[in-house]
């Protein structure tokens, strides 16, 4: 449980979701600023991690965005 106007880091991965089901699985900028609406949201990095990563190439995927936002409960 959180206070009002308390933070919260978090991490994200983002890829075509044809190419391969989850874990971990996919979550877009449109559905973190969704589930948080109402809340401030900074993304603090995006990062293509596909190369750093060659398991999830061998499970298909040609591209991994992952993603770090900061997000601030409203008051």
């Amino acid at each position: 449980v959180l206070a009002p106007r308390g933070r919260v880091l978090l991490s994200s991965f983002a890829y075509d979701q044809t190419k391969m089901d989850g874990p971990p699985f996919s979550v877009s900028e449109a559905e973190v600023r969704q589930h948080y609406a109402g809340c401030t949201l900074e993304k603090l990095d995006d990062q293509q991690m596909i190369d750093a990563m060659p398991s999830m190439r061998a499970r298909g995927l040609s591209g991994l965005m992952a993603t770090t936002w900061l997000i601030q409960l409203p008051a």
